[in-house]
């Protein structure tokens, strides 16, 4: 991402206002993460260089928003204040229908651009949700967190804003785990909440995030009061909790987001609690990353959390440090361990990448619930189709739909058969989860209005699975000759 970004403010800065590559490397980002339903504009200028230049994320199938009249997330390269701003966009050129609005839980407690950069020349209505420091993009510090913070605008806008924005759409008043889950796991999530920290596990692309996002802005009853974090393996203790680091020649202490989450709570209304969103904890190192953490939730009930006195003695003695480290010591002489009380962590981990990632010992497993996110049953598929088509506004051939359906569920029954399976290669398969996210995929490949044969829907499968094992390429194609002649399929939905 840091790298995009990098091209895109020295384009910016130069003679050349080549955009194409720009807009491709962004594209296949956000397919690689999961975003669709997207696409990239970017403009440098025309003929001369653009005082602003800026890159846009659009709906894909929705012509009326576009630039110049609509709201969409935009990066604004104030090239004069040297300041990259990603906002809660709104056009200029001409206004937004009057119910194009940006919803009032994401804008909350934002600045708008005029109040953020006084002498900004243009676009001082949108809302500024993360601003950046150009040195600091050009000198590569920020991969990872400006990765982070694209994907929760984006998925806040898809889910939240697009629905919205479409004419004759109404938002669904379901999600896609209350479709594919069993009630009865949804409350289990909830429940534990209460008493303590969960970790959601099970396989790839069955809601285990989404769910957790949606659990967490329940819980924690405000937007600003949740935290997403995505560990990766140069996690350390810096990252998590805090240490030193150098900035602009100066030792300093930096907060990790514990601290953060710690000041957070300090400030809370009796009934808001501070979720964290811990997303694929096995990519990080236990050992080296979560050693305070073992000391701070020393078990799966708060009642027994605390900080180590210790804590507040290290980031005392430097002499700099971030604003979260000042807060921390005046909250923590104030409240001691009361603000951690009023703090949740909801993890996930993928049961696929279980054995190539680092494990998890039990010693950390005991300290969060554990609920287990299923695969998709064979019969949640037509609502799960359905659901897709209406969330996502797709334009699905009807006999393309009635193909597709039958074929997904008959693949998913076959891998579910061979856990009965006396032959181990069978049995084995019968681990990989058809997921949602293969139906999401492949679905958006089909979407274009016409008839598809079997042939097609079964090749968009197979460009869906996420993997390269030959077995489940075979097993799927195997599966082919079942979904030659689909029987007839009600559907409940309403078709793109």
């Amino acid at each position: 991402m840091n790298d995009i970004l990098k091209a895109f403010i020295e384009r910016a800065n130069g003679k050349e206002l080549r955009r194409g590559d720009i807009v491709r490397d962004l594209q296949e980002l956000l397919e690689t993460q999961g975003i669709r339903g997207l696409k990239v504009e970017v403009s440098l200028g025309q003929g001369t260089q653009s005082k602003i230049p800026w890159i846009a994320f659009l709906p894909k199938n929705n012509k009326s928003i576009k630039v110049s009249k609509g709201i969409y997330p935009v990066y604004l390269f104030y090239k004069n204040h040297g300041h990259l701003i990603l906002t809660y966009g709104i056009s200029e050129k001409e206004n937004p229908e009057p119910n194009w609005k940006w919803p009032t839980p994401l804008i909350n407690g934002k600045k708008k651009i005029g109040d953020a950069l006084p002498t900004a020349e243009r676009y001082k209505d949108s809302y500024v949700f993360k601003d950046y420091q150009v040195n600091d993009i050009q000198t590569g510090t920020q991969d990872q967190q400006l990765l982070e913070d694209l994907k929760i605008i984006l998925q806040q806008y898809i889910t939240e804003v697009i629905p919205n924005l479409v004419l004759g759409y109404s938002m669904p008043t379901t999600d896609i785990y209350d479709i594919i889950l069993d009630k009865e796991i949804i409350e289990n999530v909830r429940n534990a909440l209460r008493f303590g920290n969960v970790l959601l596990y099970g396989p790839p692309g069955v809601g285990k995030t989404t769910l957790a996002k949606k659990i967490a802005r329940e819980f924690g009853k405000k937007e600003e009061n949740v935290l997403e974090k995505t560990a990766n393996s140069l996690w350390f203790r810096r990252e998590v909790i805090g240490g030193e680091t150098l900035e602009r020649g100066t030792v300093q202490w930096k907060s990790g987001f514990i601290v953060e989450a710690y000041n957070m709570a300090s400030r809370l209304q009796d009934d808001e609690y501070v979720v964290i969103i811990l997303d694929e904890m096995n990519r990080a190192d236990a050992d080296k990353a979560l050693g305070d953490f073992f000391t701070i939730f020393s078990s799966n009930n708060p009642n027994n959390w605390s900080i180590p006195i210790e804590l507040k003695k290290e980031i005392s003695s430097y002499s700099e440090k971030d604003d979260d480290g000042k807060k921390f010591i005046a909250n923590f002489d104030k409240l001691k361990d009361d603000p951690l009380k009023r703090l949740r962590i909801i993890a996930t981990i993928n049961l696929a990448d279980i054995n190539n990632l680092y494990l998890l010992g039990e010693a950390l497993l005991r300290r969060f619930y554990l609920v287990k996110i299923p695969c998709p049953e064979p019969n949640k598929t037509n609502d799960e189709v359905d659901f897709l088509i209406k969330r996502y506004s797709l334009k699905l051939n009807q006999e393309t739909k009635t193909k597709f359906i039958d074929c997904f569920a008959k693949l998913r029954d076959e891998f579910k058969s061979y856990s009965n399976s006396s032959d181990y290669e069978k049995k084995k398969l019968a681990e990989f989860c058809i997921s949602t996210s293969v139906v999401e995929k492949a679905l958006m490949i089909l979407a274009d209005g016409r008839e598809h044969s079997v042939d097609e829907i079964v090749n968009a499968i197979k460009m869906s699975l996420g993997t390269l094992d030959k077995s489940v390429i075979n097993a799927v194609e195997e599966v082919k000759s079942k979904c030659q002649k689909p029987q007839a399929l009600q559907s409940s939905g309403t078709q793109g």
